[in-house]
């Protein structure tokens, strides 16, 4: 007897990290995006990191 195990599709969360990026320029990029729904924008010391949650992550905070 065998048995089988679904697979499951999943899309992995989109990331870039850009390094030396000023506050000036972060706070450019905030208001020129707005409020994109799923994008998250996080700002340390000079590295600014965009990423989307993966759509499972958004279905499930829901």
């Amino acid at each position: 007897m065998t048995t089988s195990t679904p697979s499951l599709s999943t899309i992995a969360e989109q990331r870039v990290v850009l390094p030396s990026v000023t506050w000036q320029q972060y706070k450019n990029l905030l208001a020129t995006l707005g409020d994109y729904p799923g994008l998250r924008l996080i700002y340390l010391e000079g590295m600014l990191e965009i990423f989307m949650p993966s759509p499972e992550h958004e279905l499930i905070k829901r």
